[in-house]
């Protein structure tokens, strides 16, 4: 299933079934922005005339907080980040001090490398998707004024004369808090489905809690979320899933922010008709994996049969689901996990349909070397 916000920052469907990997992914629910009653956030170089910024500095937005308002692409640069780094080395010693709403950042830069910029890295918790990416320039430290109550997990990559970028520092836990209570999201309201063709909308009303973002919840029966679980969707209040397969799904949304997620909406029965399956689809063909740095990177054939998601297993040996057993990757026929801890990995993917889940693709052994 593929989904994407009615938002003018979308620019192409996005999965419904995101890919989730535990322990070898870093997933979907990072994916998110502040609302506009979030407090103002600006981000200031302790030092503006340290060094000239990096040609990707010069291309970024400014301002910060409208990266956290706003789940635009170009606030987050983590894919193209994770396939430009080299490993070599990076910042360290990355340490973090809040005073009321400012926080300042200082770390060591490595020694005995050329470097044109560096890049702080914000993220929810830790191995989910960057929230947001901002190129600060060649400095070593660093200071983001009224940031907003919550708990975020700050990391700091610096980037070479060539190009690349570093492995990342330490990643720091940032805590600000407030006088007024922290308070959950309560929960969506007046959830309604529309159905074109093969194609779903939803709408609902905002929750009341400042939500930072909602999570989608949907399963093949009332109450259950067995074929999307707390799939991030951003904070529009209107999502569309397009080319969905036949079927009669459940679904409801939560809101979630800074301080917790809320309980779920009202729950709403979607019916997709259209042609119908007759068996569960075969296993994939060709899996093959690489690996560039401490990213892996899955590909495969799609079976017979119609799949409307995958499911990937990973396990410490062969024939193993020790790692991973049955997680939803979506329903595209590729797959990246960057921030792979070293190890070796056995893999394989399962395709799934409204008549159940086939067999396994073949198994790939893939390593990824310490740092």
């Amino acid at each position: 299933m593929d989904t994407h916000p009615s938002s003018p920052h979308s620019s192409r469907p996005l999965p419904l079934l995101l890919i989730v990997l535990a322990g070898l992914i870093a997933t979907g629910c990072g994916e998110a922005a502040r609302t506009p009653s979030s407090p103002s956030v600006v981000m200031t170089p302790t030092s503006q005339a340290e060094a000239p910024r990096s040609a990707l500095a010069s291309q970024r937005s400014p301002d910060f907080a409208g990266c956290l308002r706003h789940p635009d692409p170009s606030c987050r640069q983590s894919s193209s980040l994770d396939r430009a780094s080299d490993g070599g080395p990076g910042a360290t010693n990355l340490v973090a001090t809040v005073s009321g709403t400012t926080v300042r950042l200082t770390w060591s830069p490595p020694s005995g490398v050329s470097l044109i910029d560096n890049m702080i890295d914000v993220r929810l918790a830790p191995g989910q998707p960057y929230l947001a990416n901002y190129s600060v320039g060649v400095i070593t430290s660093f200071t983001a004024t009224d940031v907003p109550v919550g708990t975020y997990y700050v990391s700091v990559r610096a980037q070479y004369r060539g190009g690349n970028y570093a492995s990342p520092s330490n990643e720091v836990a940032v805590t600000v808090t407030s006088e007024v209570p922290c308070v959950t999201p309560g929960a969506p309201s007046g959830l309604r489905a529309s159905v074109e063709g093969s194609t779903v909308i939803l709408n609902w009303t905002a929750a009341s809690g400042s939500p930072l973002s909602y999570l989608l919840d949907v399963g093949s029966a009332p109450g259950r979320s067995d074929l999307a679980s707390g799939r991030v969707l951003g904070n529009e209040t209107s999502v569309s899933a397009l080319n969905q397969p036949a079927g009669t799904y459940y679904v409801r949304v939560r809101a979630t922010n800074g301080c917790g997620t809320g309980p779920a909406s009202n729950e709403v029965v979607v019916t997709v008709t259209g042609g119908t399956c007759t068996t569960a689809p075969a296993a994939p063909t060709g899996l093959r994996a690489s690996v560039s740095g401490s990213t892996i990177t899955l590909n495969w054939t799609a079976p017979s049969g119609s799949p409307r998601s995958y499911l990937l297993d990973a396990g410490s040996a062969p024939g193993l689901s020790d790692l991973v057993s049955g997680r939803e990757v979506g329903v595209d026929t590729t797959m990246s996990a960057p921030n792979q801890p070293a190890g070796t990995y056995y893999l394989r993917v399962r395709a799934v349909n409204n008549c159940g889940t086939g067999p396994a693709s073949n198994e790939v052994r893939t390593t990824v070397a310490p740092t």
